[in-house]
């Protein structure tokens, strides 16, 4: 019998043990992966390039980038731009480009982003015994542009009989779920509500978390050198809804938000109130955007031909 009982207990260890590895390798993941400020995050691989080479070497420059927010970036992906060297000793052209093509983001399922890739640019070094320079130093730039989109999902309550019925239960919170990121760039980092019987208002505050600058164009082509002050600091206003009614055409501005100098924007909305007692809703707010990155480093090259 007390042979039986150890058995007994053995299987329900290996039972259980099997049932939480399958619930945690196979289904989506209860964390909450709309978090953080990253769209495409990007960065020099080492030596890639070098801070020193020979006249005689080939110059190697290599970018790693991986999709480290919360949305998938379709179509031609990323475009990347190298640019700010000497055209007529590097690449006979001032512009080298390189496109991602698709990349998908974080979700429920996959919360780290996308794996790592890689741009890679190549040239000989073109100095002859014309330039009398031992060495000089030049810069390289990086510039990368996508599309991308925040999308914030707070839990609203709102209260239509908040100051003239005494009622049983009330809102124990305003606004939940928000967060200060909801893994994207530009974050929508406050919402402040004021409910009357029929409406309910809302003081929405948006802000650029990110290193790079956010605008507004028709294309991406060459973002890094073509961009107005009328463009940049841009972001469109898609969507905000409460419970599933739609009330983007009541926002001022309606549809394009200017961020400021310190990259903040605010957005004011009013929603008509129907409904005549208090309710936990769903706000969905959608902001949609071009962001652009660049980096730089150094070169130095020291010249054997002289």
């Amino acid at each position: 019998m007390k042979k039986e009982y150890i058995v007994l207990i053995v299987f329900v260890l290996f039972i259980s043990s099997c049932t939480d590895s399958g619930s945690s390798s196979g289904g989506p993941s209860n964390t909450k992966w709309r978090t953080g400020t990253d769209g495409v995050r990007m960065s020099f691989v080492n030596d890639n390039p070098p801070r020193e080479i020979l006249s005689t070497q080939d110059l190697s420059v290599m970018v790693e980038y991986s999709n480290k927010g919360a949305f998938d970036i379709t179509g031609s992906g990323v475009k990347f731009y190298l640019t700010g060297y000497d055209s007529s000793i590097f690449f006979n052209s001032p512009i080298q480009k390189f496109d991602s093509g698709a990349i998908g983001g974080k979700n429920q399922f996959n919360t780290e982003g996308s794996q790592t890739a890689y741009a890679h640019w190549t040239t000989p070094v073109n100095i002859n015994k014309d330039h009398k320079v031992d060495s000089f130093t030049t810069g390289l730039a990086v510039t990368s542009c996508y599309k991308y989109r925040t999308q914030a999902l707070p839990t609203v309550c709102v209260d239509p009989q908040k100051y003239d019925m005494v009622v049983a239960t009330r809102c124990g919170y305003s606004v939940q779920d928000l967060g200060t990121s909801q893994g994207a760039p530009i974050a929508v980092t406050d919402i402040k509500k004021r409910t009357t019987k029929d409406t309910v208002s809302f003081e929405i505050t948006i802000q650029n978390k990110g290193q790079g600058l956010p605008f507004i164009k028709n294309s991406l082509d060459n973002c890094h050198n073509s961009l107005g002050l009328k463009d940049i600091n841009m972001v469109e206003l898609s969507k905000i809804s409460l419970s599933g009614k739609d009330f983007t055409n009541r926002c001022q501005p309606s549809t394009t938000i200017r961020l400021d100098d310190s990259g903040k924007g605010i957005i004011f909305c009013d929603r008509d109130l129907t409904e005549n007692t208090y309710f936990n809703g769903l706000m969905e707010i959608v902001l949609d955007y071009n962001y652009r990155d660049t980096m730089t480093t150094d070169v130095t090259i020291v010249n054997l031909n002289r």
